[in-house]
């Protein structure tokens, strides 16, 4: 996308004439060259054309400037103004639609939108945390940590040591799972076994197509497992809440004796399952990678690339106000993050890791509300747990406090997210 340089020499000379009125001290004059600058700077930095980069930033104000609009409205008027001058000189038109769709999404921080549009977004940031420093809105501050930074990028280990980490990673949970004691076993174990399967089903799903005999088959055990577990899971986070909530410690009690109950049932239940497959387990082969070696590096650059493209597409259907598309992203998002916790994947940049963190936690702590509900809906039909009115009342306001907490929180990161993958 080029721009001939000397209309951008015409469209400054017109600008700046405007802004001469106001003298070279004010405000705006100051601004509008600040934005210029740093869009110059950062068009190089992205690939992008800096005539027309400089072009948006020129323009990007003329409507507040000129017609006194302030506000939301101000992009849009400015965006007419833009495609007026813009008439004026011999440009083609998809560089005038880029430009004039550019000053109008300007003010919208909130949305992120095409490079040219993301660009001066960026740098109308970058200038107002110049101007006003600490006093800048959380969404502008965002786009300013990570204006400079490369986009989101992966790397993947060889097939070779994934499949060796699957076969350290299941011979080491099957002695686990075979030597599980209901007198030793508590809410940290628990997490630890759900931790490693989702792990080892994170690799089977990695190397999807790619799998020798018999993974299928373990594949469908490790979910069942993880099935057995989930309800011990429930309780005890269910018990955490309570103690967060300052909920009686005879209430707290009661919960341990229902995790305590229900470990009892999850035991029996994995045993059985473990005589069962024990045989079938020990004689088929767990090899994720079947795959000549000569294919094996342009896979697993195919996988890479597919992984990041399925994300993306999640990204772009998600909405804070659908728990289900949240759940959706953070189910690929936790097998993404276990993989990388375990060396399979590493980023590039270590905030992108911590970013995956930070979601993963919060659409859980949104899904554990969820479930909290759920069992408390559960226990007063069933009266498992004998619950007063006031306690009911506390649990249900710090319930409330908490999913409004997270909920903000998500919105940020989904926002700083996309920004990086954009």
């Amino acid at each position: 996308m080029d721009l001939e340089h000397r209309i951008l020499e015409k469209i400054r000379y017109r600008v700046y004439e405007v802004l001469d009125l106001q003298g070279q001290q004010s405000y705006d004059y100051q601004h509008v060259r600040s934005v210029e600058r740093l869009s110059d700077e950062m068009a190089k930095r992205r690939g992008l054309n800096s005539d027309v980069a400089q072009t948006i930033a020129l323009l990007h104000d003329m409507g507040r400037i000129t017609e006194n609009v302030i506000g939301k409205e101000h992009g849009i008027v400015g965006s007419r103004l833009a495609y007026r001058w813009l008439t004026d000189y011999d440009i083609e038109e998809p560089i005038k639609q880029t430009i004039v769709d550019a000053v109008a999404k300007h003010n919208k921080k909130k949305q992120i939108d095409g490079p040219y549009d993301e660009l001066i977004k960026d740098c109308d940031a970058l200038a107002h945390e110049l101007e006003i420093g600490e006093y800048l809105p959380k969404y502008e501050q965002i786009r300013c940590e990570q204006a400079y930074k490369l986009f989101f990028k992966m790397v993947m280990m060889d097939l070779d040591e994934i499949d060796r980490i699957f076969q350290e990673k299941w011979t080491a949970l099957f002695v686990v799972l075979k030597n599980m004691d209901e007198k030793t076993l508590d809410t940290k174990q628990v997490h630890t076994i759900r931790t490693e399967i989702r792990t080892l089903r994170a690799m089977i799903w990695l190397l999807r197509g790619y799998q020798s005999k018999g993974v299928k088959n373990l594949d469908q055990f490790l979910k069942e497992v993880f099935i057995d577990l989930e309800q011990s899971r429930k309780l005890s986070v269910f018990r955490k809440s309570l103690k967060k909530a300052e909920s009686s410690n005879k209430l707290i009690e009661q919960v341990t004796r229902l995790i305590q109950q229900e470990n009892k049932k999850m035991i029996r239940k994995i045993s059985k399952r473990m005589l069962k497959q024990e045989k079938v387990l020990n004689k088929d082969n767990f090899g994720l990678k079947a795959i000549p070696h000569q294919d094996a590096l342009a896979i697993k650059y195919k996988i890479q690339e597919d992984i990041k493209n399925d994300y993306v597409s999640l990204l772009k259907t998600v909405s804070i106000k659908n728990l289900k598309s949240l759940h959706k992203l953070r189910i690929f998002g936790k097998k993404f993050l276990y993989l990388a916790e375990s060396g399979i994947f590493s980023f590039l940049d270590e905030q992108d890791g911590q970013l995956y963190s930070n979601i993963h936690k919060t659409v859980g702590g949104l899904n554990d509300i969820k479930e909290n509900k759920d069992l408390l809906k559960q226990f007063m039909k069933k009266k498992s747990i004998s619950l007063k009115k006031k306690e009911m009342e506390r649990l249900l306001t710090y319930y409330e406090m908490e999913t409004s907490r997270l909920n903000q929180e998500m919105k940020w990161m989904l926002f700083m997210m996309k920004k990086r993958f954009n």
